[in-house]
């Protein structure tokens, strides 16, 4: 016969406490993004945080906004008012780390302020507590386009501006593009939505999340052909350094 195998008291995120097999209790809804994984956690097979599974994972290989999962979710109607306000905390934790990336710098220089690169190219929009109609956040930034030198004949773009490609306003005129979304504002409006416990206005952001998934998908894959060739124009230095070197050897 096997010894009687011991059990644990644990305590859920409400307060309420049980048994289980295990020290671990419960697998609890923790974001992805802070164990060093780029996306937000999604629904479980029930369609609730914290049980896992292969659930929605937020947009994985198209835009890694982390949001879509807990937004399909909250859409159930199953969730408590206590479950919607953890969601909501998940999804402002999003648009944080969202700003976060928006305003990254190396040297001291703003990757997405253009020409203005010793300026954070984000900031809060104080007028939008009083007015949600507002923009949660304002480009401080400007439109400069970066030129670098490949090859005699040849230059390429290596930055992009924060208004094109978070708010979704490509030519700087303060209004967002057609078929564009301004991606803080679609992640707020989500966030106060379930903060109200409204659901249904939540998930009515679906299509403009959509956007923004394929949005961030596009600019990134520009990023990458950007790099691609700036890899290869130097790969070609390199070899015509060697060819040089060995021109030169013979002499």
């Amino acid at each position: 016969a096997q010894p009687p195998q011991p059990l644990y008291e644990c305590v859920r995120p409400d307060g309420s406490v049980y048994q289980s097999d295990s020290g671990d209790g419960e697998p609890r809804w923790v974001p992805l993004w802070t164990t060093g994984y780029p996306v937000g956690i999604g629904a479980g097979p029930r369609g609730r945080p914290g049980h896992g599974g292969h659930g929605d994972t937020g947009g994985h290989g198209r835009g890694d906004i982390g949001s879509r999962g807990p937004t399909v979710s909250a859409g159930n109607g199953t969730y408590s008012n206590y479950e919607l306000e953890v969601l909501a905390s998940e999804i402002g934790d999003l648009r944080d780390s969202m700003v976060s990336l928006a305003n990254g710098q190396m040297d001291g220089k703003y990757f997405f302020a253009g020409f203005n690169d010793l300026t954070p190219p984000f900031v809060e929009n104080p007028a939008h507590a009083g007015d949600p109609t507002q923009p949660p956040m304002l480009y401080q930034g400007d439109q400069g386009r970066k030129q670098l030198e490949i090859s005699p004949s040849e230059t390429e773009t290596i930055n992009f501006t924060g208004s094109a490609v978070f708010l979704g306003d490509e030519d700087g005129d303060g209004v967002t593009d057609p078929g564009r979304v301004d991606i803080f504002a679609v992640m707020t409006s989500i966030e106060d939505a379930l903060r109200n416990n409204d659901s249904s206005a939540a998930t009515a952001q679906l299509g403009d999340l959509n956007v923004a998934l394929e949005q961030i998908s596009i600019n990134r894959s520009q990023m990458g052909v950007v790099a691609n060739r700036i890899d290869r124009a130097n790969e070609n230095i390199q070899d015509m350094e060697l060819d040089l070197e060995e021109v030169l050897s013979r002499y």
